[in-house]
């Protein structure tokens, strides 16, 4: 098992999911109620399973070359727009451009650190999931049944 931060994904989680949709949806129901229970439940789960998969695959893809070579180009424009129309001071020219480099470069920085956002230090950490992993633990260990 490989976490989402090296790039991998849990293979047993999507077999736990596909196991609750399919106990859920194998259910034969006694009532009116039972039926609206497993057709919540069902959606319920089938949400769960459409965000992770949009998780693991955010996390397999990142900014493709062209995308980056688009970036770099544009920025390339900007900068040599400030100097292309530029002032009659040239501490002000210098201020000017240096500070519009400093603004493009972090946004590609930033850019580049949150393209695999599970992978990333500034990007998505573990933080939630494990609360709720313990938050369930608790509730269990209290009697209360799910």
């Amino acid at each position: 098992m490989a976490p989402m931060k090296d790039g991998g994904f849990d293979p047993t989680a999507a077999a736990v999911a596909m196991d609750a949709i399919d106990a859920t949806g194998t259910l034969v129901p006694a009532n009116m109620g039972q039926a609206n229970a497993q057709i919540a439940t069902l959606q319920q789960l089938g949400v769960i399973h459409d965000a992770r998969q949009r998780r693991v695959a955010v996390n397999a893809s990142g900014v493709s070359w062209f995308e980056w070579l688009v970036l770099l180009i544009g920025a390339t424009c900007v900068i040599c727009f400030c100097w292309l129309f530029g002032l009659s001071n040239p501490r002000t020219q210098l201020l000017m451009t240096s500070t519009v480099v400093t603004i493009i470069v972090s946004i590609l920085v930033l850019l580049c650190e949150l393209q695999y956002p599970f992978r990333s230090d500034v990007g998505i950490g573990p933080d939630a999931w494990e609360r709720a992993v313990r938050h369930i633990q608790q509730m269990e260990s209290r009697g209360v049944r799910f």
